[in-house]
């Protein structure tokens, strides 16, 4: 089993400065299939480099998609989130954390939207920047 360790690290987003928390936070929802069928697997054309950062910096694999998603949950809660241009679907957002294991440590990205017609956000990307 791994353990995870969450730390914080001042980050400037594109010098924006309108920090908070991700709004609805506790209302978060992440499709597994994000996870496992794009960020975490080797055979997507776009997320198959995201998969090979995820498993060679952290170990993180398709089959620990689950446990990803709720790191990203805990994450979500506890670290600030940035307000990005938004689109006709809705308020983008991004929330940034580190993520230590006993495999390794990373910077990762997670990008949200909280669409027009919906009240909570929801993953639409998650990927390692450093």
């Amino acid at each position: 089993m791994q353990r995870y360790i969450f730390f914080k690290q001042n980050v400037e987003f594109a010098n924006l400065e309108c920090k908070m928390k991700l709004p609805n936070n506790k209302s978060a929802y992440i499709d597994i299939e994000k996870l496992k069928g794009y960020c975490l697997n080797f055979s997507h054309e776009r997320g198959k480099h995201k998969a090979r950062l995820f498993s060679s910096i952290l170990g993180l694999k398709k089959e620990n998609a689950e446990q990803l998603k709720n790191i990203i949950l805990e994450a979500v809660k506890t670290n600030d989130a940035i307000e990005v241009d938004g689109s006709i679907y809705g308020k983008r957002f991004i929330v940034e954390f580190n993520l230590k294991n006993n495999k390794g440590e990373a910077r990762l990205r997670s990008t949200w939207i909280i669409r027009k017609d919906e009240n909570h956000p929801r993953l639409t990307s998650c990927y390692i920047v450093k």
